[in-house]
């Protein structure tokens, strides 16, 4: 029900959605703001500021970088699968296919991404907007609302709300801190051997980092293309060794360690349910299952109880005992 409301209803919900996640990211910042003695409507906007200069930044050196070479990326991804085909024998024309496929599909995304400058505006707009209020007033807000739950319920409420932000904000601390090493790492790579493309590759692999496991292999397949495409021997065998390391060493350590210690999610899960969210919501939604599922992981076991408890409220009227009837002996 809530995918559909999200599919249904993105220029309001995918806001709210993000505004959470920015405000649990940035909630450090606005908690140290808060320690030099400013007010909490100054400590937001600071941290707000701070996050909305990141984010249009990054925006910003993805549109410049994607916008003008994403073609020419998809194509030479293209023609380095063809050539590895081709040193194959030709036994893998399914997958030069599919890379093809692929590739173009990506490239139209893209695109039509780019091409959305408005409404991308509009939600951005939303989303810092909701960031600010919700770290200013978000504290009252829910005091108000566990107002109305029973004590017991609401100091388990209470944990499990604090525990659910502090996963959404450690999950986008610890993926992005991922995914720039790890396109960085790969973008220096690609410097030093004088493989072209470097940026528009490294703004992919950023973001690419943040889709868990399958995103890093895809990036990483993508750059060892182009070294098949435009580079020497050494170049394939360096880029190919590159990838191999980096894709066992994040899948196996990295990325575990990371996610099992802000979100708690075994790995086979999170692969089984990108392609779903994939379906529901495209793109965005291969990037918000993790934190979505890290949240409802942390706080569904509480919902459950809170919802199932039988007490009664603390402003419920005493319970009335039924009278008792007297059963006449028999006879």
């Amino acid at each position: 029900l809530l995918g559909a409301i999200v599919v249904t209803l993105p220029l309001v919900t995918l806001p709210v959605i993000l505004a959470l996640i920015f405000a649990s990211t940035v909630l450090p910042l606005f908690d140290a703001t808060l320690r030099h003695g400013q007010s909490r409507g100054i400590a937001a906007a600071v941290a707000v500021g701070g996050a909305a200069v990141a984010v249009v930044g990054v925006l910003a050196l993805t549109l410049v970088a994607l916008v003008d070479q994403v073609e020419e990326v998809g194509h030479a991804a293209t023609n380095g699968a063809e050539e590895v085909n081709a040193a194959a024998g030709g036994f893998l024309g399914i997958g030069t296919d599919a890379i093809a496929a692929g590739t173009e599909s990506g490239v139209q995304t893209i695109l039509d991404v780019s091409g959305q400058i408005a409404g991308l505006a509009v939600a951005l707009i939303l989303t810092v907007l909701l960031t600010y209020y919700f770290l200013r007033d978000g504290g009252r807000l829910w005091a108000g609302l566990m107002s109305h739950v029973a004590d017991d319920a609401a100091s388990q409420l209470n944990a499990a709300g604090s525990k659910a932000f502090g996963v959404l904000g450690g999950y986008m601390v610890g993926t992005a801190a991922i995914s720039f090493v790890g396109a960085a790492s790969q973008a220096a790579i690609m410097w030093i051997l004088g493989l072209p493309l470097v940026m528009p590759v490294f703004v992919l692999s950023f973001f690419g980092g943040f889709i868990p496991y399958i995103g890093s292999l895809l990036t990483t397949g993508l750059a060892f293309l182009l070294a098949v495409q435009a580079g020497t021997t050494v170049d394939i065998v360096v880029m190919g060794i590159w990838t191999v390391v980096f894709n066992i060493v994040q899948g196996n350590v990295v990325a575990p360690a990371v996610y099992n210690r802000t979100t708690s999610i075994h790995p086979a899960i999170v692969l089984a349910c990108i392609p779903a969210a994939s379906a529901v919501a495209g793109i965005l939604g291969m990037f918000l299952v993790v934190p979505v599922l890290g949240v409802v992981l942390t706080s569904w076991r509480t919902i459950l109880r809170v919802i199932g408890s039988d007490e009664p409220a603390i402003d419920s009227p005493d319970v009335v005992e039924p009278e008792e009837v007297a059963v006449p002996e028999p006879g």
